[in-house]
């Protein structure tokens, strides 16, 4: 999700790359994953998106490092995502200097706790995006990642 149109663009480039392109045949299991991708300008579209895909509006996460109310434990969420017959859940990570406030306040649901860094560390959590990604998709999926593929591809 993003409001740039060149970075939207870029995005669908990419992903065309390994759902069509020579991508496709070199990783299908990449091709797979590329095909539950949808592209949106903003937080409210992805929502309305969702929402018209799935007959309801999905449950929306905000994820960052510095919430401390409004927070769902991860175990909270984790049983709400691999419950099946809830919302579809929307997870959102910001960048840089995080998600804006205002829209979190506005159009999320919950917040999930900060990824606390190693013991010795404690009040430096800053973690590049890719890699909260990763720690936070495993806290939530664990044993249970084939739960990002059950369900339709997109239109984009």
């Amino acid at each position: 999700m993003t409001p740039l149109l060149q970075q939207r663009e870029m995005v669908r480039r990419i992903a065309s790359h390994w759902r069509e392109g020579d991508g496709r045949e070199r990783n299908p299991i990449r091709a797979r994953a590329f095909e539950c991708l949808s592209v949106a300008a903003s937080l409210e579209e992805a929502i309305e998106t969702l929402t018209e895909r799935h007959g309801q509006r999905p449950w929306v996460v905000a994820t960052g490092a510095g919430y401390r109310d409004g927070v769902v434990g991860w175990s909270e969420a984790r049983h709400r995502l691999l419950a099946g017959d809830e919302a579809p859940v929307l997870i959102v990570f910001g960048t840089g200097w995080g998600l804006d406030d205002t829209m979190v306040d506005r159009l999320c649901d919950a917040k999930l706790p900060a990824i606390e860094a190693a013991p010795g560390r404690q009040g430096y959590n800053h973690l590049p995006v890719r890699a909260a990604v990763a720690i936070a998709l495993d806290r939530l999926l664990g044993d249970h990642p084939h739960k990002l593929l059950d369900r339709e591809p997109s239109d984009e």
